[in-house]
């Protein structure tokens, strides 16, 4: 049965090219060059159904230049061409990659490739893409005939081996102590078991899918994590020249929808920290657990910070929290020089940081472990942000066994709460009550957009003094109300 040769097809789509470009000529000359810039975007908006590709060498070779480099996508997968300022024209393959924008060059017009040989090359890495390979891997030339395939990887490496490299040449010299641990942590209990005696090549995209899959179905928060940290074991792992692909840069939540993240949008009102203030001081704990707990809220800062405050950096009304501290200034190529965040003092949150006692500089030391000692200060060490959370969820009880009492029931009562939700409270209402949010801002220390974060170096004390006096008013109309009282210290 006669059929019709492809290339016929393009011909009724030239014609109608041919006509627009025309009528787009004569319009220009009245409006501008925008017309051609609307035909452009009609052409490949009203070609790219079906399997008729939208691109032709016509098209192309009439595509202008401009002041500036523009691009147009054929409207399917990425497939797209650049054209420069200098008139040249360049074909592209755009994807994401682990939520980031990622892109192959598939050669120059007409001079390194035609636009058949682009398509070629674009429908290899599409697909290479599409079966969760690497994109690039699937664009690089055979290895000639004869020769024996390159093994990057040193002979004998296993993933467990992997993972001490990683662990030991770079994330301890990268990321905090903290942050270090929590990776050999997560892939221990998960990777290590049932992967940690085979090579790293051998984990396939589909493996770790699996993987992850069934870690999200016991704890999706710690999926995530186990995430994160295999992504990075074997970024490590290809700069290393290891391996040649990532395994865990794929998109899991679309076959994992248990790990996408929920957001917390949990804030207290009124009533509830009218009610939580006495029923703190009232509950089971240590004195530095509660106080810690009530300065979250006072300050509005974030719960880790609190509880690692050293009485060393205080200086009178001002509590400056050093970069090494701070969530936002501790990352790894931050961009800038990391800065410090100084916070107002209000008279209420002086009255819970109280006055250096027993474990020295430490503002909230921890009761337990190393400092159930209390002849050793080098053994102190300040509270873990982790315990405000198991004392706000716990449930406590009193009494001998078969006839015990609730003293205290999780998040006292009332629905689920945490420390940052107190920072998230303190956020809204501050706003509620008139205070600029731009300096509610300041006060959260949330990070600035990229180009204000360079040239703006003003500090808003005094907005920040402001506003966090203006917050501590309204903090004690609400306790005033139930004749509160502060811990002792």
């Amino acid at each position: 049965m006669y059929q019709k040769h492809p290339h016929t097809q393009y011909i009724t789509f030239t014609f109608q090219y041919f006509i627009n470009i025309i009528l787009s000529q004569v319009i220009s000359k009245l409006h501008g060059q925008q017309t051609q810039k609307v035909v452009c975007k009609w052409y490949a908006s009203s070609h790219s159904g079906g399997d008729v590709p939208s691109f032709t060498d016509f098209f192309i070779k009439n595509l202008k230049p401009k002041n500036k480099a523009y691009r147009i996508s054929e409207g399917r997968g990425g497939f797209c061409i650049v054209v420069h300022p200098t008139g040249s024209k360049s074909f592209l393959y755009r994807y994401k990659i682990h939520g980031r924008d990622a892109a192959i060059a598939l050669g120059k017009y007409p001079t390194e490739v035609s636009l058949l040989e682009a398509r070629q090359k674009y429908n290899r890495a599409y697909e290479a893409y599409k079966s969760g390979q690497d994109p690039k891997l699937s664009l690089s030339p055979p290895p000639p005939e004869g020769s024996t395939p390159e093994t990057p990887l040193p002979a004998g490496v296993t993933i467990k081996e992997l993972m001490e490299l990683f662990i030991t040449n770079w994330s301890e010299h990268n990321h905090s102590k903290r942050w270090s641990r929590a990776n050999r942590l997560c892939l221990e209990k998960d990777l290590i078991p049932e992967w940690g005696e085979k090579k790293p090549s051998d984990l396939k995209p589909k493996d770790a899918y699996n993987l992850i899959d069934k870690v999200a179905r016991r704890a999706p928060a710690t999926a995530r994590n186990l995430i994160k940290a295999a992504a990075s074991m074997y970024d490590y792992a290809i700069r290393q020249e290891y391996v040649e692909f990532n395994p865990f840069v794929l998109k899991f939540s679309k076959h994992s929808p248990k790990i996408i993240p929920k957001s917390r949008e949990r804030i207290l009102d009124e009533d509830e920290i009218r009610f939580l203030w006495k029923a703190i001081d009232d509950g089971p704990g240590t004195s530095e657990v509660k106080r810690s707990i009530k300065l979250i809220l006072i300050t509005a800062q974030r719960p880790g910070e609190v509880a690692g405050m050293r009485f060393s950096e205080i200086d009178g009304n001002w509590w400056t929290i050093p970069p090494e501290r701070i969530k936002t200034e501790k990352k790894v190529g931050l961009g800038h020089i990391p800065r410090p965040h100084m916070v107002y003092l209000t008279p209420l949150a002086k009255e819970l940081i109280g006055e250096p006692g027993w474990a020295g500089d430490i503002v909230f030391p921890a009761i337990k472990g190393h400092n159930k000692r209390k002849g050793t200060k080098s053994a102190y060490k300040s509270i873990d942000s982790n315990a405000l959370n198991k004392r706000i969820s716990r449930k406590d009880e009193k009494g001998p066994k078969g006839k015990k009492t609730v003293v205290k029931e999780p998040y006292y009562g009332l629905s689920q709460w945490g420390p940052h939700d107190l920072r998230r409270t303190a956020d809204t209402m501050m706003n509620s009550i008139g205070i600029d949010h731009r300096h509610v801002e300041m006060v959260l220390n949330h990070s600035l957009g990229k180009v204000e974060g360079i040239y703006n170096k003003y500090q808003y004390n005094d907005e920040k003094k402001a506003a966090l006096l203006k917050w501590e008013s309204k903090i004690k109309d609400l306790i005033s109300n139930s004749h509160e009282r502060l811990i002792s210290i």
